[in-house]
Parts: structure tokens; sequence; C-alpha cells
């Protein structure tokens, strides 16, 4: 007959044996005996014999076993020593305990393994077969720009991913399902492709290096709306001329021209009276952050020479 001691005696030398015990003989020195042995056979202990002994035991071994941790025994210590030794466990942390310098941790050990042994084409493999690829991976990697969101599994695309994904390029949008394109993500992918255009004053006709249209084409047309746009026009004041007419409203006309009123030529002609400009005039000027650009002097909202209107505008207004 099997008694407890031939239980006790089996785990100790094979740790998985604990997955032909018996419940009634599973107790909590037999399971940490089990766990002492191999890390993997807490998978087969029982909540009640899960103890914060037990479960430092099996993650110490092995840090991805905090996977079976009960989430009451995850504290902040076991978390961050299962992830200082193998980032991948950071899948398996609550997400209240999920530091800055856990998730700086992840980003090394992605760029460390990218650049290493595995890097070129074969790391996403390497990573895959030995660890898998958790969310927490493929956002690390994201983030890191080691990876298109092309190369993420639908499955795995959380929203976090995407969004990580178009801040880092824009066009990742047409990645995303529908259903997941919130206004978030498609303002945050419009103006990612926003920062990235090479855009000189003096070309401003000629935008065919800027991918915003493309994005913009991606968007569903239900988050299209005058909200989306003002935010879209704060960011660059030339993206007015990709505004539709009928969403050119006051408002959105106003805080294009706050940002360079010689943007003046996007404005609906019904809009361009003396009320209009007086207001805008009175606007403090947004400072511009796009280093990218090459403006060709300064400008003064008050200055009517900047406003680029017409000797008959003029006239009309009696400036």
């Amino acid at each position: 007959m099997k008694t407890l001691e031939f239980y006790l005696s089996a785990v100790k030398k094979d740790g998985y044996a604990l997955a032909d015990v018996p419940e009634k003989f599973k107790t909590e020195e037999l399971c940490f005996e089990a766990v002492k042995q191999h890390s993997g056979a807490i998978q087969f202990v029982p909540e009640k014999c899960k103890t914060p002994e037990l479960c430092r035991s099996a993650v110490q071994q092995w840090a991805m076993m905090l996977e079976f941790v009960p989430e009451e025994l995850k504290t902040a210590e076991l978390c961050f020593a299962a992830v200082q030794v193998d980032p991948p466990a950071l899948e398996y942390v609550p997400d209240e305990l999920k530091t800055p310098e856990l998730h700086r941790m992840v980003r090394v050990f992605m760029k460390e393994t990218a650049q290493g042994e595995y890097g070129g084409g074969t790391w996403l493999k390497y990573l895959r077969d030995t660890c898998g690829m958790t969310p927490v991976l493929y956002l690390a990697a994201i983030q890191e720009g080691l990876l298109s969101l092309c190369n993420v599994p639908e499955s795995q695309r959380t929203p976090e991913i995407c969004l990580a994904a178009v801040k880092q390029i824009g066009r990742a949008l047409k990645y995303i399902p529908e259903d997941m394109k919130t206004p978030e993500i498609c303002l945050a992918a419009v103006q990612s492709e926003i920062r990235d255009c090479v855009y000189i004053r003096n070309q401003r006709n000629h935008l065919s290096e800027c991918h915003v249209g493309t994005v913009l084409k991606s968007i569903p047309e239900s988050l299209k709306t005058q909200e989306f746009y003002i935010a879209v026009v704060q960011t660059k004041e030339w993206t007015l001329e990709m505004v539709p007419m009928e969403l050119r409203t006051w408002e959105l006309c106003l805080a294009a021209v706050q940002l360079d009123c010689r943007e003046n030529k996007l404005i609906p002609y019904e809009f361009r009276t003396k009320k209009f400009y007086d207001v805008a005039k009175s606007l403090p000027i947004q400072p511009k952050q796009d280093k990218q650009e090459i403006p060709d002097d300064d400008f003064d909202l008050g200055d009517i020479s900047d406003w680029g209107l017409t000797d008959d505008e003029k006239d009309a207004f009696g400036w």
C-alpha cells in the first residue's frame, strides 16, 4: 500500500512525481519537497499548500514559475527578483506592481537579445522557442523599434501594443482591426506621421513625403469628428488642408492660425471676416516644437503683413 512516506520519497527524487500523488497525500511538507526538487512541480500544488516559502523556492529556481504563484502572494520583492533574473516573467506580475524599473529590465533584455548571439532575423524565433513571446515582450520589442505590428500575431495585438506601434510608425494603423481603432490610437497614429513628416515651409504644397493623408484614410469615418480634427490641427497647422471643408469650423481655423497665421489661405471664405481676425490677433502664439520644419522667418499674429490677406480684404477691414 502506498503511504505518505512512499510519495514523499518519490517527490524527493523527482519533483514532477507530484503530478501522480493523490490529493489526500499532498501536504505542505510533501509539496515543498517536490518544488524544492524541481520548481515546475508548483503547477501540481493545491492552492491551499502554496505557502510564501514554497512560492519563493519555485521562483528562485525558475523565475517563470511566477505564473503559478497566487496573486495574493506576489509581493513586490518576489516579482522584482523574478524579472531581474528572467525579464519575460514580467508577464505574470500584477499590473499594480509593474514599475518603470521592471519595464526597463524587459527593454534591455529585448535589445541585448536582438543585438547579441541571436541578432538579425533569428532573435524573435529564439524568444518564441525558449520562453514564448508574450504581450509584454511584444510590447517591449515594439517600443524599442525591434518589431513591427505586422509581425505580432493578431491574437496578441492588445490595445496597449497597438498604441505603442502607431506611436512608432503611424502607418501601423492599417494592421489594427477596425473594432480596436479608438480615438486615442487614431490620433496617436496621425501625430506620429506628423512628427516624422519631412516638411519645409517654402515647399508646403509638396507633401509627397508625408503620410498623414494615408493614415487618415485608415481611420473610420465615425471617428473623424470636429474634436478629432482640432487635436490634429493643434499638432501641426498645415494639416488644416486635410480637413474636409464641412468640418473647418471657426474653432478649428482659429487653432490653425494660432500656430501660424500664414495658413490664412486654408480658411473658408465665410470665416475670413474682420471679427475672425480680430479674435485671432488677440490669441497668444503657440510655440513650435517641430525641429524638422525649417521656418523662413519670424511672424507676429499682430502684424497684418504676415496674414497674407488680399488688398480687398485689408480695405474691407479698414487695415
